[in-house]
């Protein structure tokens, strides 16, 4: 009889998918896979028995000290990050970190060798946890055949697409009682030079988040083009609704605002892709061949990080975003990026 593994999901909207096609592979192995929400992690002992159950982090004293009651029973405990496009060092560190020495692990999967050396690094013995490098297995829907079920055939749309993802999870902080952020960062704070000044970063991403329907604007009023606005998960939607809410109907008729679903088709089938200084989109578009943009807005350290400087093409203007949408529209090969972007993948 085969193992049996639960996979617990945190974010549904992000994760579901990949965590979906990870059960396909292990029960084509032969294993039983269940998947069940991150908050479940205490039912699903009882519940399924299990022989392995895959968290995303260990970094909270509750899941921390539950691997160590799951060693004491015999349950084997695995780690697969579901975010680990990490460029500040020490949010790299500080994320691959053993959180307590109750902390028990059996299998690190990392996204790349940076990663597994500051796992390492971090204390974890490799005698008795097992760190490899796997990727990140969401982005094995870019690839067939796992790519089939989202691309639509050729020339599907009459105008380009052009796919605007906002990555501002942290402008809403802004707008709730200070003591909320002030709880979300007390740690990070302690441990992460560039978090210190947190309520710098968040008025930051404030004021990028208006300036963002300004870009927006400019591309709406050119009507040239069909506009998918895709905002982070763990954005506030309301913002971007009511913003489009009291738009004029003519400038709604070829904007869709896709908030849930899955990123891969609309990136496969996008024409172009404009992200919000660093983001994980950018990386997903160039698996695709897809040509990106990077709206640049006030370079805080939080947002912009100099590891991607150059391997998109940036515009910092709302006037200039148009043209400069039209010159990759008519050179979407971005010859001039492809051999500095494979070797950051």
């Amino acid at each position: 009889m085969g193992k049996t593994i639960v996979i617990l999901v945190d974010n549904k909207r992000r994760d579901l998918r990949g965590a979906a096609l990870i059960a396909h592979h292990l029960q084509r192995m032969g294993a039983n896979v269940f998947l069940e929400p991150l908050e479940a992690y205490r039912a699903v002992l009882p519940a399924y028995r299990p022989d392995l159950i895959v968290f995303n982090h260990l970094l909270a004293s509750h899941l921390a000290n539950y691997s160590g009651r799951l060693r004491e029973i015999g349950v084997k405990v695995a780690v697969l990050p579901n975010e680990s496009l990490l460029y500040n060092p020490d949010v790299m560190r500080f994320n691959s970190r053993r959180y307590n020495d109750n902390v028990h692990l059996d299998v690190y999967c990392c996204w790349n060798e940076i990663q597994r050396q500051c796992v390492l690094q971090n204390g974890y013995d490799p005698k008795t946890t097992r760190v490899e490098v796997v990727g990140n297995p969401k982005f094995d829907f870019y690839f067939p055949p796992w790519n089939q079920p989202y691309k639509e055939p050729a020339g599907n749309h009459a105008r380009p697409r052009i796919l605007l993802c906002t990555n501002f999870c942290l402008a809403n902080y802004k707008e709730t009682p200070r003591e909320v952020a002030d709880k979300l960062f007390d740690i990070w704070r302690k441990h992460i030079p560039a978090y210190r000044d947190y309520w710098g970063a968040i008025e930051a991403n404030h004021r990028s988040r208006a300036r963002l329907l300004e870009f927006l604007m400019a591309i709406l009023k050119a009507n040239r083009y069909e506009v998918i606005l895709r905002p982070h998960p763990g954005e506030h939607f309301p913002f971007y609704e009511n913003w489009i809410r009291q738009l004029e109907p003519e400038l709604k008729t070829h904007l869709h605002f896709a908030p849930d679903g899955p990123i891969y088709p609309l990136i496969l089938n996008c024409d172009l892709e404009i992200s919000c200084e660093t983001c994980t989109t950018a990386l997903e578009s160039w698996l695709c061949g897809k040509p990106t943009m990077e709206l640049v807005f006030e370079r805080h350290p939080m947002f912009y990080h100099k590891e991607v400087v150059g391997l998109n093409v940036e515009c910092e203007t709302p006037e200039s975003l148009v043209s400069e949408i039209e010159r990759q529209l008519a050179n979407p090969s971005q010859p001039e990026f492809r051999a500095a972007r494979e070797q950051h993948i």
